[in-house]
């Protein structure tokens, strides 16, 4: 009918959602097991909290950066694709 229904995330056939929760699914196991292990190593009795190791510093800066090269790639691809479009 033409309409877009939440449901329709979860079809196989001609969406790309199912592959990429595939894809997310390990980098998420990954990420929780890391942070149950940062957990359990600031309540230790070797006094390391995750916010006061050079890690946590570079890890702020790698995001950060990451962060603002994919608004600005993303911003660029917008620009080609309505530059595209509106050739036509």
């Amino acid at each position: 009918d033409g309409k877009f229904h939440p449901w329709m995330l979860f079809q196989v056939k001609g969406s790309v959602f199912p592959q990429a929760c595939f894809a997310a699914f390990f980098p998420t196991v990954i990420a929780v097991a890391l942070q149950a292990f940062v957990g359990d190593l600031e309540g230790s009795s070797l006094g390391l909290s995750a916010h006061d190791t050079v890690e946590g510093q570079v890890w702020v800066g790698v995001t950060s950066l990451l962060g603002f090269l994919m608004v600005f790639r993303t911003s660029q691809a917008y620009n080609r694709f309505w530059e595209g479009a509106t050739s036509l």
